[in-house]
């Protein structure tokens, strides 16, 4: 489950490109049409993430 391990780096990946968000806005003029497929994706991923984590703790893992 190397793709599991890699999940912390790619939630700090998008919390920092998150907090980017306005720097890059003022670089590319068209950046909210990629902020919201980046909030959109840290959204499905941080619910996948917590969802896998409940089932390890309900499993006892």
């Amino acid at each position: 489950m190397n793709l599991l391990n890699s999940f912390p780096r790619l939630m700090v990946l998008a919390f920092f490109l998150f907090l980017a968000q306005p720097l890059l806005s003022l670089i590319w003029s068209d950046v909210e049409q990629y902020s919201e497929i980046i909030s959109t994706i840290t959204f499905v991923v941080w619910f996948y993430w917590d969802a896998k984590k409940g089932n390890q703790e309900v499993m006892g893992n």
